[in-house]
C-alpha cells in the first residue's frame, strides 16, 4: 500500500489504515517567509489547525486581544532577526559563505557516523483519549462536536475540530467558534483506570517501555521481534488489535529507527492506523527533506515563524540555509537542527525515575476572582494539593514558584528560594502566601504553585560526595583472596532506555511543543560481565571519588591527597559537615540579558518532565 503522509479527514474512517514508507513526501507550505499580521495571528490562534473551519472571524474578548498583542511582539522580534540577518551578509563574502557550509558539512558527516538503525521503535498515541473514554461510557456523544475539561480544553472530538476547535484552547472560545459545542466535565479517576489498561496491554511487548503521558508510550520492539519471529507490522497490528479488543479505544502507532521518528509516525495515519519508516538511511533523509518545519516535536509557533523567517519551512531547508543558520546559531540551535534535517535522534528508552524529576506543582482555573481572602484561600487550596503530591514523588524541594494569569491572560511567575528543604503546606503556603501578597491588588483566573530545586527522599538515589567517598574507600578495601571484575558496558552505554532531555530550538517559545531527545542515539545492548582473577602484582589501583567535587581518579595516595588539599578549605568542611545545604548565592545579573528558564546554551528543559506531573486541576 503507497504510504499516505498527508493528515487524516475531521471524522476517524471506518477501517484501520496501515502505510510503510518507500518514497514518501508530506505537504509543504508554499507561504511566503514573513506572512501578513492577519495570517500570521491566525497561525498563532491555531497553529496546525489554522486551516480549518471557523477560525476566519474576530472572536473579541481579552483572550484575543492579547494573543493580538503577543504576536506584534513576535513581528518586531523578527523584524530585528532580519536586519541582523541583513547586515551579516553584507559583511559576508562568498568564500566567507563556503567555508562556513563547509565546517557544517563536517558537522553533518560527524552526526551521520553516529547514526543507528539497529532498534525498532514504536509510539502508540491514544485517539482522543479523553473523548474516547468519554463516548465509551456515553455512546449519545457519538457523532456530535463536544471537548473535555475545564477552563481549558483537554480533548475535542473530530467533529469538534472541524470547526477549529482543538486541545489547550479556553473553552469559552471553542464555544464561539462551534455554537453547537458540548462541554463535558472531566473525570481524571476514570482516564487513569483506562490507561492502566492500555498499559497493562503495551506492557506485554516491552516490559521496560516509557510512558510519555496518560495516553501515550514509547516501546522497543526490538526483543520482542527477535524472539517471537515476528516483523514490526506484524506487532503493531497486533498490539493495536489487542487494545481494541480488550479496552474498546483505539491507538495509532509510528515504527522507525528513533523515538522522535516514530512519534512523526504516529500522527500521519490518525486515526487508528499505523506508519513505519523504513531503517534505510536513503529513506529516511528523504522523509525528513519535505517535512514542515512544525512537524518535528520540538518546534512550536514561535519557533517556526522564527525558522520561517530565516527561510526555513521544511527540514530540508536546514542544509540550503546551513551557513546562515550557523551564523544565527545561539538563536536557533544549529545541531539540534542539523539532526532534524538527518533524522537522526535518540533510540533509547526506559522508564522514568523519581529522582529524575524536576519539579512538582499544581495549577486551577477559575471563574475571576479579586478578593484578598478569596485569592488566599484558593492558594490555601493548591498548597494543600501540593503537600500531597510532593509526598506521592517523595520530594522536598527549596524553591517555590507563583504563577497567576491575570483576567486578561497575560501570566506571571513569582519565585523565592528558601534555605531548607520543605514539602508540607505548613512551609509552603507562608512563602507562596508573602509572594502574592506583594502583587496585590491582582483579578486573577489561574493560580498555580510549583515546587523546585528538589531532593528525593526516596532510597535509591546515588550517593555523592563524602558518602560516596567512605563507599568507594570501603568496596576497594584489600582482601585475603584477590579478584577483580571488569564490566564491558560502562553507565554510559548499558541498557539504557531513556528517552534523553531534548535539544530543540534554542527559543524561549512559551507554545512550544516541546518532546525529548538526546545527542547521538544510544544503542541498547545487553550487559556482559567478564570475571577474571589478577595476581597480586597486577591488582587494579582502587578509584577514589573526591568528596569536594565528585570525581573518579585511578591515583596513588599521594596524589590523591595532593588533589584533596587543592579542592578543600574551611567553608566547604563546614558544608559538607551540615546536613542543611548552604543558601544559594544571588546570580548575577548580565547586563543586556534577559532572566530565561532555559539552560545557558539556551536550550529549552526537557520537555517530557511535564508528563511526570500531576494533570491541571480546573474549577467550573
Amino acid at each position: 500500500m503507497p504510504p499516505s503522509p498527508s493528515k487524516s479527514p475531521p471524522s476517524p474512517p471506518a477501517a484501520a489504515s496501515t502505510s510503510t514508507s518507500t518514497t514518501t513526501s508530506a505537504s509543504t507550505s508554499t507561504s511566503s517567509s514573513k506572512p501578513g499580521p492577519e495570517a500570521s495571528l491566525l497561525h498563532r490562534l491555531a497553529g496546525p489547525s489554522s486551516g480549518k473551519a471557523g477560525l476566519g472571524k474576530n472572536i473579541g474578548g481579552a483572550f484575543y486581544a492579547n494573543e493580538v498583542k503577543r504576536d506584534e511582539e513576535l513581528t518586531r522580534k523578527i523584524d530585528k532577526l532580519l536586519a541582523r540577518k541583513e547586515g551579516l551578509f553584507a559583511a559576508q563574502s562568498p568564500q566567507d559563505t563556503r567555508a562556513i557550509e563547509g565546517k557544517v558539512d563536517g558537522m553533518m558527516t560527524e552526526l551521520e557516523a553516529g547514526r543507528d538503525l539497529t532498534q525498532t521503535i514504536v509510539h502508540c498515541d491514544l485517539d482522543m483519549f479523553y473523548g474516547a473514554v468519554e463516548l465509551l461510557d456515553n455512546p449519545s456523544l457519538a457523532g456530535k462536536p463536544f471537548g473535555v475539561g475545564g477552563g481549558v480544553l483537554t480533548t475535542a472530538s473530530y467533529e469538534a475540530r472541524a470547526f477549529g476547535v482543538r486541545s489547550g484552547m479556553p473553552t469559552f472560545i471553542a464555544k464561539k467558534l462551534c455554537p453547537d459545542f458540548l462541554w463535558v466535565p472531566m473525570r481524571m479517576g476514570r482516564y487513569v483506570e483506562k490507561s492502566r489498561e492500555v498499559m497493562t496491554i503495551f506492557k506485554r511487548y516491552d516490559e521496560n517501555l516509557m510512558i510519555g503521558s496518560l495516553d501515550e508510550a514509547y516501546l522497543n520492539i526490538t526483543p520482542y521481534m527477535s524472539s517471537h519471529s515476528l516483523s514490526a507490522d506484524a506487532v503493531v497490528s497486533d498490539l493495536r488489535a489487542a487494545v481494541q479488543k480488550e479496552t474498546g479505544l483505539t491507538v495509532s502507532c509510528g515504527v522507525a529507527a528513533n523515538c522522535r521518528l516514530a512519534k512523526i509516525c504516529s500522527d500521519i495515519n490518525k486515526p487508528n492506523g499505523q506508519f513505519r519508516l523504513a531503517h534505510d538511511r536513503k529513506e529516511i533523509v528523504e522523509f525528513m527533506r519535505e517535512l514542515p518545519i512544525r512537524k518535528v516535536p520540538g518546534v512550536g509557533r514561535v519557533t517556526e515563524r522564527i525558522l520561517q523567517a530565516l527561510g526555513v519551512k521544511t527540514c530540508g531547508d536546514i542544509r540550503t540555509h546551513r551557513a546562515l543558520l550557523y551564523l544565527f546559531d545561539k538563536e536557533v540551535g544549529l545541531t539540534w537542527l542539523l539532526k532534524a534535517n538527518l533524522g537522526i535522534f535518540s533510540n533509547v528508552v526506559e522508564p522514568g525515575k523519581k529522582e529524575d524529576r524536576k519539579s512538582v506543582g499544581v495549577e486551577s482555573t477559575f471563574v475571576h476572582l479579586s478578593a484578598k481572602k478569596d485569592l488566599l484561600r484558593k492558594l490555601e487550596e493548591l498548597c494543600v494539593d501540593l503537600e500531597k503530591d510532593m509526598a506521592a514523588a517523595e520530594m522536598k524541594g527549596r524553591t517555590v514558584t507563583l504563577k497567576y494569569k491575570l483576567d486578561n491572560f497575560k501570566t506571571y511567575t513569582r519565585a523565592k528560594t528558601i534555605d531548607s528543604y520543605v514539602d508540607s503546606k505548613d512551609k509552603i503556603f507562608p512563602v507562596a502566601k508573602q509572594l502574592l501578597l506583594n502583587e496585590l491588588p491582582l483579578k486573577l483566573r489561574l493560580m498555580g504553585v510549583r515546587m523546585s530545586n528538589l531532593q528525593f527522599q526516596g532510597g535509591n538515589q546515588d550517593e555523592k560526595g563524602i558518602k560516596k567517598f567512605y563507599s568507594a574507600i570501603t568496596s576497594t578495601a584489600p582482601s585475603a583472596s584477590i579478584s577483580a571484575s571488569t564490566s564491558t558496558s560502562t553507565p554510559s552505554s548499558s541498557k539504557k532506555r531513556k528517552l534523553s532531555p531534548a535539544e530543540p530550538v534554542t527559543l524561549s517559545d512559551s507554545d512550544s511543543d516541546s518532546d525529548s531527545d538526546s545527542g547521538t542515539p544510544t544503542p541498547r545492548s545487553p550487559k556482559k560481565r567478564v570475571s577474571a582473577s589478577l595476581p597480586p602484582d597486577q591488582e587494579p589501583e582502587p578509584a577514589l571519588c573526591c568528596p569536594v567535587c565528585s570525581r573518579e581518579m585511578k591515583v596513588s595516595n599521594d596524589a590523591f591527597n595532593a588533589h584533596l588539599d587543592a579542592c578543600l578549605n574551611g567553608s566547604l568542611v563546614r558544608e559538607l559537615a551540615s546536613d542543611q545545604p548552604p543558601p544559594r548565592p544571588p546570580k548575577a545579573k548580565v547586563k543586556g540579558k534577559a532572566a530565561s528558564s532555559s539552560s545557558a546554551s539556551g536550550r529549552p528543559k526537557d520537555p517530557f518532565a511535564a508528563f511526570t506531573k500531576k494533570p491541571k486541576s480546573y474549577d467550573a
